[in-house]
């Protein structure tokens, strides 16, 4: 059974979905579903100097934590253990900057949409890697997009301003 719609979150995976359409007569129709605000969210604390930065998520998928880890002099702090909505809002509640390396540390791959809608909404602070170009127009003045090897400057910068 073929499905009539694929909705996604990134412009990367529809523009592939798009390309393996391409030979087929049928093919569903393509959505996109961009990231959204969420209301009620619990709001970041920027009550004091920012505590080293943290990394949302698995570092095991990203292949070049070390290497991003070592650049943060190893202050770089992992979490992976927010599953809920009370797990968030206990996050949110200590100050952070937060640094995202997309899985597989692939520049061109798609951004955590989902993840991003929280922090974003919570109003945090997000120096993410560069990521698929497309997708990271979405986000342009609400996500600071650098190099890999220039996380860490990112950071010191951000962090050198009042929370």
């Amino acid at each position: 059974v073929m499905v009539s719609e694929t909705w996604d979150y990134s412009l990367k995976n529809l523009e592939r979905c798009k390309n393996e359409g391409a030979s087929h007569d049928l093919w569903p129709t393509l959505r996109y579903v961009p990231s959204g605000f969420l209301q009620g969210m619990q709001q970041a604390n920027h009550s004091r100097n920012w505590p080293p930065p943290i990394l949302w998520g698995s570092k095991a998928v990203r292949t070049c934590f070390d290497a991003v880890q070592a650049s943060f002099g190893n202050q770089l702090q992992t979490n992976y253990e927010v599953w809920n909505q009370a797990q968030f809002d206990t996050f949110m509640s200590t100050p952070a900057i937060f640094v995202d390396v997309p899985k597989l540390c692939d520049s061109r791959s798609v951004i955590a949409t989902c993840r991003m809608t929280m922090l974003l909404s919570a109003g945090a602070h997000v120096i993410a890697m560069d990521s698929n170009p497309d997708d990271q127009k979405n986000y342009e003045e609400l996500i600071t997009f650098v190099p890999q090897d220039q996380l860490f400057e990112a950071y010191e910068y951000a962090a050198s301003l009042p929370p």
